[in-house]
């Protein structure tokens, strides 16, 4: 992550160049950046939502009930409160850019549907600094006049490594949740870690959230909790939906506590 320190630094310059409102005008010829990986912005966390009506999360005698009990911690802030950032930049995934040759910026521009929400537009704008990308999220609803930043971030021109942050509303323009990440195209593994902005008990506490496509459990996340000072480490198979999670301060050892296909607890296999 060596060169997240100059990713850093571009965004600090970004964010105090877009204060006015103003787009920065890149410094060089551009090429059309890579987009940063939809993991980035938008883990797989499907078998923690999808498998609620097979076993309910109130069963805490269940091992998985208990790793999708943490989980929904930060799924429900990705996926309930900032469903509209991460809904927005997913869309733009497969869309293409086009040039505004006058701002000197790729912009991608998609409009997409929230059930019970409503209507929005995305405009996702890169701005290209040396090998660099600073990528502003714009967004509106249907009808609005006002577009809102409701996410930034830098990365590296090939998408393998970045940073964003996403700010919570237009009425609460406050940065909620922050993350870096890595992205290996050789082996298609990701690495993203999240850190809680907003100001409450969850803030300072961090989850890391990894892919690895050569692990029988290609999904693995790390739960930090600020507030209690406890550890939560969780691993599962995304197809077969078997797992495992290991928390000192609430099973009372370093051991995993595994379940099986069924979501129903079964010894670890060593």
């Amino acid at each position: 992550m060596k060169k997240l320190l100059g990713l850093f630094l571009l965004l600090t310059i970004t964010i105090a160049s877009c204060t006015t409102g103003e787009i920065p005008v890149p410094t060089k010829q551009m090429d059309i950046p890579v987009l940063p990986p939809e993991a980035s912005m938008a883990p797989d966390l499907n078998i923690f939502e999808t498998a609620e009506s097979e076993m309910t999360r109130t069963e805490m005698g269940s091992n998985w009930a208990y790793a999708a009990l943490n989980i929904g911690v930060y799924s429900g802030v990705l996926y309930q409160h900032l469903i509209v950032p991460i809904s927005a930049y997913k869309a733009v995934l497969s869309t293409e850019p086009m040039i505004d040759r006058e701002a000197k910026i790729w912009v991608w521009k998609k409009a997409f549907t929230i059930a019970d929400k409503g209507s929005y537009e995305i405009q996702l704008t890169a701005s290209i600094w040396d090998e660099s990308v600073s990528w502003m999220g714009y967004i509106s609803s249907e009808g609005g006049d006002d577009l809102f930043v409701w996410f930034r971030g830098v990365s590296n021109f090939q998408g393998e490594e970045g940073y964003w942050e996403v700010y919570e509303s237009p009425e609460s323009p406050a940065v909620w949740l922050s993350n870096t990440w890595e992205l290996d195209k050789e082996t298609g593994n990701t690495t993203v870690t999240y850190t809680m902005q907003k100001d409450g008990d969850y803030e300072g506490s961090s989850f890391i959230y990894q892919e690895n496509q050569s692990s029988d459990l290609n999904k693995k996340v790390i739960l930090s909790n600020a507030y209690s000072e406890s550890d939560v480490s969780i691993s599962w198979n995304s197809t077969a939906k078997y797992g495992r999670v290991k928390s000192e301060s609430f099973f009372g050892d370093s051991q995993y506590h595994c379940w099986d296909q069924n979501l129903a607890n079964t010894n670890c296999e060593n």
